[in-house]
């Protein structure tokens, strides 16, 4: 883990992302500009913790986090709201983030066993 784990991060899943896309290119005129995010920032730190109790209780697996540098300050990821495209096109993104991690690690199991 780079930092203190504290910098801030909003993923968006991909299928989201690409119901957004579908929208965009049907169903508004172009050159408006849209912010993606889910709107729920969350420190680093957070993610590593469910990305370890996943692999705990699914896996039986320990992962030990090294800090490269816990002094470290990294910036954070500027808060970007999608409330325009929420609102023009009814748009909000639908993936539950933990369960989507839980997922994740499901199908790189499966894939690693083969």
């Amino acid at each position: 883990l780079d930092g203190d784990g504290q910098q801030m991060v909003d993923y968006v899943y991909k299928e989201d992302l690409m119901i957004l896309l579908e929208k965009l290119t049907s169903d508004l005129p172009l050159k408006r500009v849209y912010n993606v995010s889910t709107g729920f920032v969350k420190p680093i730190s957070e993610i590593v913790d469910v990305i370890k109790n996943v692999a705990f209780e699914k896996f039986g697996k320990k992962i030990e986090v090294i800090i490269s540098d816990k002094n470290s300050k990294l910036p954070n990821l500027p808060k970007a709201l999608s409330d325009k495209a929420m609102r023009d096109l009814s748009w909000k993104p639908l993936t539950n983030f933990y369960s989507q991690i839980s997922l994740m690690m499901d199908v790189c199991n499966l894939q690693h066993k083969r």
